[in-house]
């Protein structure tokens, strides 16, 4: 492994308890056992909804660079050999949180502006939340990923 970290989206995390707490004493205040259900499952879904983007998981090693949301049911492997170029990036703030389509691809991101930029070979590109961008864009190019390549892939380092 040479990289990894976990960052928590702190304020969504509130955010959902808050919600889950409200929604069950507005249930609980209720006197029709339907209701009650519904407010139950609305519950319930916004727990499932916090343990699914709870926290963002990045790895790095010489072959992938592996994302993953919560508790990794929703998750992402990505081939070094794949990568074309990294770039520490910054977002604009309507890009938001979570998984959304940006005009710069793909975004996965759980909390701040901060992402690196991934191109892949085929001219795609993907980014990638991250309090650490430069540390998480020099450990994919440590890892055999070019570095300030065009998407056909100058300048990719030969495999060793």
């Amino acid at each position: 492994m040479i990289y990894e970290t976990r960052q928590y989206g702190v304020l969504g995390i509130a955010g959902l308890a808050v919600t889950v707490v409200v929604v069950i004493a507005v249930g609980v205040g209720l006197d029709d056992p339907p209701a009650q259900l519904v407010c139950g499952l609305i519950a319930l879904f916004f727990v499932v909804m916090g343990l699914l983007f709870m926290s963002l998981k990045v790895s790095v090693d010489d072959a992938h660079v592996r994302v993953s949301f919560g508790v990794g049911l929703i998750r992402k492997q990505i081939p070094i050999a794949r990568i074309a170029s990294v770039t520490p990036v910054r977002n604009r703030w309507w890009y938001g949180l979570g998984i959304r389509w940006t005009p710069h691809g793909w975004l996965w991101n759980i909390h701040g502006l901060r992402a690196v930029e991934l191109v892949y070979v085929d001219g795609a590109r993907f980014r990638l939340g991250t309090p650490d961008p430069e540390g998480l864009a020099a450990a994919i190019t440590a890892s055999g990923a070019a570095s300030g390549a065009g998407p056909e892939g100058e300048g990719r380092r030969p495999p060793e």
